[in-house]
């Protein structure tokens, strides 16, 4: 057999791990847990370590709380106070962020009457102090089917609406009745009434040509003066070329009824109820389209128009029935809204006139325009008016001064800011955050709330 080698190498000692030597220790004893043989499991004896003399602290086993309870709760209240004070210096710094302010103003008001004896006047081309209006014009045409009597034969003119023009200056220009209007090609029709165009005024910093609608009638009967659109002249006017080119108008609609030969009629009466039947269906038509296009500030009174009416050529005459038709031209003057107000106020309560008032209900007055029948057909150059009724005039501000005033001052500032407003009765103001203390810098976080007592 062989010889094992490494049975022949012996070291000077054998070592083992349970000899290795162990380093001095002090001679202080480290506490000991000794076990005691347990029991069988059936014992109702409770298995206790036995313990050294000297005291040792609780081991804790893996599963168990590393720290001891009450330290652990004092930490979590710590930490929870300290997340608690982050979130509340967020929430402020981000409120300081989103400043708003709410400022809630009572103006000074005062209620007044006026009597239907009152007697009011309009200009076209006001002074400062006076009352001013405009003018909206529309025309509309209906037709009303009737029973044929019989035939007649006829002789008719031609008729139509057209515009027109004053470019000479800022005066109104006066057209007496049957003043003529010719076309390029030669034809001549007149206006049945006299009429005033207004003169010359500026929009938009331009000048714009004065205006007015008007019917006119060919000058004989007959098809041939049934035309289209087209321009007309006033030949009255050839010897001053300033007027001539000056005052001028255009078609609105075309020229037509013009006829001669025999036609369907009707009776007096039937004709007569249809005439009044077509006007009340004009009027309401032509004051619920004229409220439609009233400017933004300004007010139409109801009353405050002329309509002038017209009797149109008859049509569908071919069968056992005939069209009776009817034309309408509604005038409304308008009044600014402001300077209405102000002129009322100088009239009735002058001490207001300073706080730049408006009239909170201007529609509960009873509006009577005078001498309604002698402006038909008319573009006056004043007008006057009975007013009866209850209003209230509203002092007035400007909301962006008032804002401009305000941002950035302290909230206390607020009573000597408004004190620079005449119209103000009092104002009070909800700042936010509320722990600020003045009002924001920038004005479009300050809003304004107006409110009448």
């Amino acid at each position: 057999m062989a010889k094992n080698i490494l049975q022949d190498i012996v070291p000077p000692e054998k070592r083992s791990i349970r000899n290795i030597p162990l380093p001095n220790r002090s001679t202080k004893r480290e506490p000991v847990i000794e076990k005691t043989a347990q029991k069988p499991i059936s014992s109702p004896t409770p298995i206790n370590p036995v313990l050294s003399e000297t005291p040792h602290p609780k081991v804790y086993s893996y599963e168990e709380n590393k720290f001891p309870t009450s330290f652990s709760t004092k930490s979590k209240k710590g930490v929870w106070v300290a997340v608690i004070g982050a979130v509340l210096i967020v929430a402020f710094a981000v409120a300081s962020l989103f400043t708003s302010a709410i400022i809630t103003i009572t103006p000074i008001t005062q209620a007044a009457s006026v009597s239907n004896d009152a007697v009011f006047v309009a200009k076209r081309s006001a002074a400062a102090e006076e009352l001013s209006f405009e003018v909206i014009t529309i025309t509309k045409s209906a037709g009303k089917e009737v029973p044929a009597s019989g035939e007649e034969k006829v002789e008719r003119k031609a008729s139509g609406n057209i515009i027109v023009y004053n470019n000479i200056d800022t005066l109104p220009q006066r057209l007496i009745k049957n003043t003529r209007f010719e076309t390029p090609a030669g034809l001549v029709y007149r206006i049945n009434e006299s009429v005033v165009v207004p003169g010359k005024k500026s929009e938009n910093g331009q000048s714009v040509p004065g205006s007015v609608e008007v019917v006119v009638y060919a000058d004989e009967v007959g098809e041939k003066y049934n035309i289209g659109k087209t321009d007309f002249t006033v030949p009255g006017f050839k010897n001053d070329q300033v007027r001539f080119k000056g005052i001028y108008a255009r078609s609105k609609t075309e020229m037509t009824g013009g006829f001669v030969g025999t036609i369907k009629k009707v009776s007096e009466a039937d004709q007569k109820n249809a005439i009044q039947a077509l006007q009340t269906e004009l009027s309401d038509d032509l004051k619920a389209e004229a409220l439609t296009q009233v400017p933004e500030g300004f007010l139409l009174f109801d009353g405050a128009e002329t309509i002038q009416y017209s009797s149109l050529p008859q049509s569908n005459d071919a069968g056992s029935s005939v069209t009776i038709n009817e034309q309408g031209i509604f005038r409304g003057f308008l009044f600014s809204q402001k300077n209405f107000s102000q002129y009322i106020a100088s009239k009735l309560a002058p001490e207001l006139v300073k706080n730049n008032v408006l009239i909170s209900n201007p529609k509960l007055f009873v509006f009577t325009l005078k001498d309604s029948e002698s402006l038909n057909g008319e573009m006056p150059d004043s007008i006057s008016f009975n007013l009866s009724g209850s209003l209230s005039f509203i002092s007035q501000f400007d909301e962006t001064v008032i804002k401009s005033d305000l941002a950035g001052k302290p909230e206390k500032s607020l009573s000597s800011v408004m004190a620079n407003y005449s119209g103000v009765k009092s104002a009070t103001s909800v700042n936010r955050p509320f722990w600020k203390g003045s009002f924001p810098e920038d004005t479009k976080n300050i809003s304004i709330k107006v409110e009448t007592k």
